[in-house]
């Protein structure tokens, strides 16, 4: 038997009744067809527990107990139902929507306005990719900089903008986030500036390997760079004035005959074995350690 029960509801749902009388011990019963889970089984007018049949091959029902002989045994199967032309308001769940016509709206989905005509989906035409000029290239970053570099530029921000520039300008590195201008002229090499707060291209020669001292000289921040040698053919003092910056040790040869003496400057103090501030004798050596301060070590040949 099948239809409906009470008015008929929109959507219509509908239902499938199948009657048994048992035999003896029965258990398995043949239906006309069910959706597996859309049923009722009842036994003797007694609607029968999850756990008291099964029914999952859409054709039988099956008993976990034989019936008793004259048993009736009735199931009710419903089928599934389709939504045509309904309205739903509030919030309304699906736990899987499968569409196979066009879907219209006059709001958004998940807050994103795809626009009620399709006119923000229209504008991109089948197939675009990142190389479609009508419609990608003016998304882009309206600063990147596709041109071409005419020799010897580079890329440089102009306050509004990235363009091509020449390789030229400062030639003080100011902090590490800088980009170096330029490559310097032969024989110059990137060194911390005087006031110790960037770089600079300068001349090697401020590095004076081999300088001759002939007489008495006090040293400055330009002789204190790296380890260099101090050829001496005369008697000289080489006096350490107060505020240096050098950090590097520096070492003096004595290449004449004549002495030299090392002479502290006011408020500098020179350390050195028993107070011997003079290089013992000619092609002896001595190392000036900066050790901060004002302070400094004299290591080597001393007399």
């Amino acid at each position: 038997m099948s239809g409906y029960i009470g008015t008929q509801p929109v959507p219509q749902a509908t239902q499938h009744r199948g009657e048994f009388t048992a035999t003896a011990s029965q258990t398995s019963f043949a239906t006309t067809g069910y959706t597996p889970t859309f049923m009722d089984v009842y036994l003797n007018g007694i609607k029968l527990a999850a756990a008291e049949y099964t029914a999952t091959n859409g054709s039988d029902i099956v008993l976990t107990t034989g019936a008793a002989l004259d048993d009736i045994l009735e199931y009710v199967a419903y089928t599934s139902f389709d939504v045509a032309n309904q309205t739903f308001t509030g919030t309304t769940t699906f736990e899987v929507m499968d569409v196979t016509g066009p879907i219209t709206s006059t709001s958004t989905f998940d807050g994103r306005d795809v626009s009620v005509d399709g006119a923000k989906l229209d504008g991109i035409e089948a197939g675009a990719d990142i190389t479609d000029s009508a419609n990608v290239d003016p998304l882009v970053d309206t600063h990147l900089n596709t041109g071409a570099a005419g020799a010897g530029e580079i890329l440089s921000w102009t306050g509004s903008d990235y363009d091509w520039v020449a390789d030229s300008g400062a030639t003080v590195l100011t902090a590490l986030t800088d980009t170096p201008v330029g490559y310097g002229t032969a024989g110059q090499i990137l060194a911390t500036n005087a006031t110790l707060d960037g770089t600079e291209w300068v001349n090697s020669d401020k590095i004076s390997v081999g300088t001759t001292i002939t007489t008495d000289t006090s040293i400055t921040n330009a002789d204190l760079v790296g380890n260099v040698f101090y050829d001496v053919s005369a008697a000289a003092i080489i006096t350490i004035p107060p505020g240096l910056t050098g950090t590097e040790p520096v070492t003096f040869q004595q290449t004449g005959v004549g002495d030299v003496t090392f002479a502290a400057g006011v408020g500098v103090t020179i350390q050195a074995f028993g107070g011997n501030l003079s290089i013992a004798d000619q092609f002896g050596s001595v190392s000036l350690v900066p050790k901060g301060g004002d302070v400094y070590g004299l290591i080597g040949a001393l007399a």
